[in-house]
């Protein structure tokens, strides 16, 4: 008695075959420009946590820093050092050029995780090719005042950060940021107006934020920006008051 073989499925033609690897073609070049232009994340993708801020930041600046996107503070170097608290202890590699004006310990005493900075305190004429090797391989370049750019260099930058999915964080203004978050009118608390001993610290801060399209249109928000109460106390949240 023989038993029947059940019936296998028919093979693929080769115009399904054809079909399947257009699509899978097309996909990826479309993946390549959304990337070019600066659309690196789709509403199923979650984001990735190496660019996440803490939470007093996201009212100003969003969750999370975009890859490939760049990102101005100003006025602040606290400010811009809580934005690192974050990605640091969260697994990134972060390069930190022609910014000498950062103090490390103070870094380190709100929560940064320094073991993952890499410094360039002065990269003298070589800024544009060390700011390019930094985008290589650091998910986060701060790019300082110190670091000489024409706007030829910046918007070389800005392509090569789309390019490798990373994202630059300014201290001086960059045409076609994402946000320009400004603070100023500061304000001390504490024993001697904080000279001795400071209690909380305060900015005004205006976040200028461009729209999902690169050249989108820029929309203004305004807040207070205000210091942990004891600066010496790691890991304490900055607080945003609209």
């Amino acid at each position: 008695m023989s038993t029947a073989l059940p019936a296998l499925p028919p093979a693929r033609s080769a115009q399904a075959r054809g079909t399947a690897h257009r699509l899978a073609a097309a996909q990826s070049l479309l993946r390549q420009v959304e990337q070019h232009h600066g659309v690196t994340h789709h509403a199923s993708t979650p984001p990735d946590d190496r660019y996440a801020l803490a939470p007093p930041l996201h009212t100003l600046m969003g969750t999370h820093l975009a890859p490939g996107g760049v990102y101005v503070i100003t006025g602040s170097a606290t400010a811009l050092c809580a934005a690192l608290i974050a990605p640091s202890q969260r697994g990134a590699i972060i390069a930190i050029l022609g910014a000498p004006h950062l103090n490390m310990l103070a870094a380190h005493e709100i929560g940064v995780n320094t073991s993952a900075l890499v410094l360039v305190t002065d990269p003298g004429d070589q800024a544009p090719t060390l700011a390019a090797t930094c985008l290589d391989s650091a998910h986060i370049t701060v790019i300082g005042s110190h670091a000489a750019l024409t706007e030829t260099d910046r918007r070389n930058l800005h392509a090569r950060a789309r390019e490798r999915g990373h994202t630059i964080l300014a201290t001086s203004p960059w045409p076609g940021a994402h946000t320009a978050l400004t603070l100023d009118n500061p304000t001390w608390q504490g024993p001697d107006i904080g000279r001795y001993h400071l209690n909380t610290a305060t900015w005004r801060a205006t976040a200028h934020t461009r729209g999902p399209a690169r050249r989108g249109a820029l929309h203004t928000h305004n807040a207070t920006l205000t210091m942990p109460p004891d600066l010496h106390e790691p890991r304490r949240h900055l607080t945003v008051v609209p």
